[in-house]
């Protein structure tokens, strides 16, 4: 049986209703997950879960720990919560009715990580986007987004500079 969380909301989030209106869009999905389960995985993107433990918040408190300037810093949240409600939309729908999975949310997680070390954090969430929107109008297929695709090896970035735990 689907255990169903607490329903408490951080204000870091976008609205609820966000989620309500996406959810209420897509009668395929309804058939097959109710609005409570969506909401779990909505959360659990935000908060982690075994497969992904800091979660999206935790991914974005960490990039912004490394950013001095306060109008970066507010640029950068901002960039990242449309980004994250971009992918959490989709993402948090029943398996057989998403187009954006956790292998593409694990690259991205990856992707943004290497982008810090190498200072390429804008030309990434750019791409990301991108890749985004061609996924959700099908332009591209679910397996052309590996990990690759934006950094072509692991010694693009020296694992012993990296710091984040995401």
């Amino acid at each position: 049986m689907f255990k169903i969380e607490p329903r408490d909301w951080s204000a870091n989030w976008p609205s609820e209703s966000y989620f309500q209106a996406v959810y209420d869009l897509d009668e395929p999905n309804q058939t097959a997950q109710s609005y409570a389960e969506y909401i779990v995985w909505v959360k659990r993107f935000y908060s982690g879960w075994v497969f992904y433990p800091s979660g999206w918040d935790g991914m974005v408190d960490q990039l912004l720990a490394t950013k001095e300037d306060p109008v970066l810093q507010a640029w950068f949240r901002q960039e990242m919560l449309e980004l994250g409600a971009k992918i959490n939309s989709e993402w948090a729908k029943d398996d057989n009715h998403r187009l954006i999975n956790s292998q593409h949310l694990l690259n991205w997680s990856d992707a943004v990580r290497r982008s810090v070390v190498q200072g390429q954090e804008v030309w990434l969430l750019e791409e990301i986007n991108q890749d985004i929107d061609a996924l959700l109008n099908t332009s591209v297929t679910a397996s052309s987004i590996e990990r690759k695709r934006y950094f072509s090896s692991a010694r693009d970035v020296d694992e012993r500079d990296d710091e984040f735990d995401f």
